[in-house]
């Protein structure tokens, strides 16, 4: 907190001078403007925003001032006026959400502590699609994109969404949704540049096909600057040389394009059908500045492919009673510093939501995974990563049931329900959670849950092997050698095991949501979450020494030091936090939405472990406090102005101190359909760290979106 003050008493006549402009100049300037329309800011109205339809928490459609969690919506709006360019950084937006950017083209992303580069507690969905990887477990975050002008919304769900979605969803669930082609008729053309941003740009096109259906075709395509690094480099300890992106990997650039095809089509009211694919390819350039040897020298160029294709159909039988079918084709290859493998996906899912009776409301669904996998044995490195077997199919089988019952009729609800699942490498798991939701009237509602969730090992820890070997042997006539005599042969390997078992969770939630007066919205969430059976890397030292006598009487010695590393569940632990969010529409033409994070991470290892980092690695990679206010002003009918400021506090872990920044942008519409806008990006500093040795620089682009 004392960096935070001493930031913000630095910054603070530019924090004021920002604020001043957009909250006094606004209406001086709106009021000389009398030969405008008014503001159309209805569509951000509190009423609109706290009531939209969002699926993500009981897979039916239902208010968000209505869903027992701890729900927030990420509108296309926000989006928009943000000046974000990727997802990871739009889902700042979202309190509870840690977001940390890595190098050019990774993040880290969580909800509610364990932050990694995999954060493996966090589900991710696109349309429905998971997007979680079953190698290494978690999300790559440089493929996950789409057209950010086509994002509905994305519904982010802090705390267990396992009893509907399963396994992993342990902390979390984030669903990116995309607009129905009826939102997306004409043409969309936008281009832009700046410093980072060193070019961007995407199509669209929609349009009618008959009566009763749409489509619409998209490409997308970027380059990115590499991001700098004048910090000193860390000296890597044992606990940290089997991460697989370490912090000296730096990525010179970043090229990326995709395109996309949706169609739409309703032949009957109560019938729906949507079909969709995508095909997309990465490149970056990684470099490697390390003292240890890299078999194939020091950089590499990783390509990243894929793309998937998707079907879902709905037929609504009235409110209360739907079917949804959908399944999808999903395939990726990687070729990169951090991986080598081809992963393809079939996924099948069905939904039935029927009333049962007056105060039953029941929810059910069956699905099946299979999951494809060839992985290349690579070098990273100095490691030697080796898959056994190097192709595996994996089998997922599910199944849940919910019921809500209505116990007072508008006022009091219980949602009970369950997931079952059985996967190929720990069996069969079940997942239950039960909540409430209590309305006294149209202001004030608040809710409780709790819920087990659990975490299933990935490929990588049951079939993965890392190996590192150092040979050089010294040579002495004398039997008592000395260490600066040379370097003795060092054999070290991390194992999967098959004995690593699901990580699980019981988590306990309460939330409180208020809307005292017209143009206020307040929400409080408390969370208690109880971890067992967490990953911890164990350790099994073998030594010994072995003595050769050379062809001219010298005597070789060669000790030798070998560290087996293989993966347990000896550690649990618990974390509890604080989450508050309020959405303030100060005038029609002003909007203010405030976030405040608290999270408390208290970990202890079990057994006999011999794990010296899992537990400090857990505790100190997720910030206690963060912080975020936004500030969205119309000025005039054609000019916006937004402000977004940002606290994050430190990372003890990775010796990341904490930053507070502030994003900038302001737009300008000449014409109806035509928009030019400036966005400035952590501009209160030149240069902050978030996540590893790579540098967040202050950065500047324009961009121009012209719909047609």
């Amino acid at each position: 907190m004392k960096h935070f003050l001493n930031t913000c008493k630095r910054n603070l006549p530019l924090i004021v001078l920002m604020i001043c402009c957009a909250s006094f100049l606004a209406p001086l300037i709106s009021a000389a403007d009398d030969s405008d329309d008014p503001i159309d800011f209805t569509r951000f109205s509190l009423e609109e925003l706290k009531n939209i339809e969002i699926i993500s928490v009981s897979r039916k459609p239902e208010k968000i001032s209505e869903a027992p969690a701890a729900v927030f919506v990420i509108t296309q709006d926000d989006i928009r006026r943000s000046g974000v360019t990727t997802i990871p950084d739009a889902l700042r937006l979202a309190p509870g959400v840690e977001v940390a950017r890595i190098n050019t083209h990774g993040w880290a992303v969580s909800v509610r502590g364990f932050n990694d580069i995999y954060a493996n507690k966090l589900l991710v969905l696109i349309d429905g699609r998971s997007v979680y990887s079953p190698i290494f477990s978690g999300v790559f975050w440089d493929v996950q994109d789409t057209l950010l002008e086509d994002i509905e919304r994305i519904e982010v769900i802090r705390g267990p969404g396992s009893t509907l979605w399963g396994a992993n969803a342990v902390n979390g669930v984030i669903n990116i949704i995309t607009k129905n082609t009826k939102e997306t008729r004409g043409g969309l053309l936008t281009a832009g540049k700046g410093g980072k941003e060193q070019g961007f740009g995407s199509v669209r096109y929609g349009d009618d096909l008959g009566e009763d259906a749409g489509y619409r075709i998209y490409a997308k395509y970027f380059y990115r600057d590499q991001l700098d690094d004048s910090t000193e480099r860390r000296k890597r300890d044992a606990g940290h040389h089997f991460e697989m992106l370490n912090e000296d990997m730096t990525t010179d650039s970043w090229f990326a394009f995709r395109g996309g095809l949706r169609i739409d089509w309703e032949p009957t009211p109560e019938g729906s059908l949507t079909l969709q694919g995508e095909a997309y390819i990465n490149r970056d350039d990684i470099e490697a500045e390390s003292e240890s040897s890299v078999p194939y020298g020091t950089s590499k160029t990783s390509e990243i492919g894929g793309g998937h294709l998707q079907g879902r159909w709905q037929h609504t039988f009235s409110e209360t009673s739907e079917t949804v079918f959908r399944m999808y084709y999903d395939r990726t290859k990687r070729d990169s510093a951090d991986a080598e493998y081809s992963v393809n996906t079939f996924d099948f899912d069905f939904l039935h939501r029927f009333a049962a009776g007056k105060r039953h409301e029941l929810t059910w669904g069956l699905g099946y995974r299979l999951i494809s996998d060839e992985i290349d044995n690579f070098h990273f490195r100095s490691y030697y990563i080796l898959f056994d077997p190097p192709s595996l199919d994996q089998y997922l089988f599910s199944a849940f049931i919910q019921d809500e019952v209505e116990l007072v009729t508008n006022r009091l609800s219980l949602t009970i329900g369950s997931k079952f699942e059985h996967n190929d490498f720990t069996g069969f798991e079940i997942q239950p959670g039960i909540r409430f939701l209590w309305t006294p009237d149209e202001y004030h509602s608040l809710w409780g849950a709790v819920s087990r969730a659990v975490r299933a090992p990935s490929r990588f820890e049951r079939d993965g092997d890392i190996g590192i070997q150092w040979i050089s042997p010294f040579v002495t006539t004398d039997r008592s050698p000395k260490p600066e005599d040379g370097i003795s042969i060092n054999i070290n390997a991390q194992s999967g095991s098959d004995l690593f078992d699901s990580e699980e969770v019981i988590a306990y939630e309460i939330g409180y949501r208020l809307h005292p007066v017209h143009r206020l919205w307040l929400s409080m969430t408390a969370f208690y979450n109880k971890y067992e059976g967490l990953k911890t890397i164990e350790e099994d030292i073998l030594g010994g020494s072995e003595w050769i006598e050379g062809e001219l009487g010298d005597i070789i010695v060669i000790p030798d030091h070998i560290n087996l590393f293989y993966v347990d569940n000896n550690m649990e632990g618990y974390t509890c936090g604080l989450e508050l969010d309020a959405d303030w529409q100060v005038r029609d033409w002003q909007r203010l939405v405030f976030m405040y994070s608290y999270l408390q991470t208290r970990m202890q290892l079990t057994g006999e472990s011999t794990d010296t980092d899992s537990k400090l690695k857990t505790e100190g990679s997720s910030p206690h406090h963060q912080f975020s206010l936004r500030s969205s002003t119309d000025i005039m009918k054609k000019f916006e102005f937004d402000l977004w400021l940002r606290y994050v506090d430190e990372l003890s872990a990775r010796d990341i101190e904490s930053y507070i920044t502030m994003d900038a942008r302001a737009a300008w519409r000449p014409f109806k359909n035509f928009e030019v806008s400036v966005t400035g990006q952590n501009l209160l500093d030149r240069y902050h760290r978030e996540f590893s040795n790579l540098e967040v620089e202050r950065s500047v682009y324009f961009k121009i979106d012209w719909r047609f």
